[in-house]
């Protein structure tokens, strides 16, 4: 399977399908909910993540980005682990594990997106915390 090739068709492909339900644009109340169920891949701490928790989290994504908004909705606002147990976990057994590439892939290229537009902002040289900015002339 070409990585390569499935990170630029999911660059490319505007509401993708995976394991056969056409994803949601990727968008900033999508990425809330996603911090609302404290998914790692969603916060950039997917390095120290083990695989069978990190297959859960794509699975999460997939859900949020897959199913009825309502639903999602509903699910999210449960406690974690309930959203997990009684949403994610049920659905493990139904998502094919070759859906798993196409999908890390499609959540790569969004946070990748998302950390390029994420701006630490840094004043200026002789601007202090109680300082006003020049006027504009």
């Amino acid at each position: 399977m070409d990585l390569d090739k499935l990170k630029l068709n999911a660059l490319t492909d505007i509401e993708p399908v995976i394991a056969g339900r056409r994803l949601r644009p990727f968008s900033a109340g999508t990425l809330q909910l996603c911090r609302r169920v404290e998914l790692k891949i969603a916060t950039g701490q997917i390095q120290d993540v083990p695989r069978d928790e990190l297959e859960r989290e794509l699975v999460a994504f997939f859900f949020i980005h897959a199913f009825p908004l309502d639903l999602v909705r509903d699910a999210v606002a449960l406690p974690r682990d309930q959203f997990f147990a009684l949403h994610i976990d049920p659905l493990m057994f139904e998502f094919p594990a070759r859906a798993f590439p196409p999908l890390m892939a499609f959540v790569s290229s969004e946070f990748a997106a998302v950390e390029a537009v994420n701006v630490d902002a840094v004043p200026g040289p002789g601007m202090g915390s109680s300082e006003l900015p020049p006027p504009n002339t």
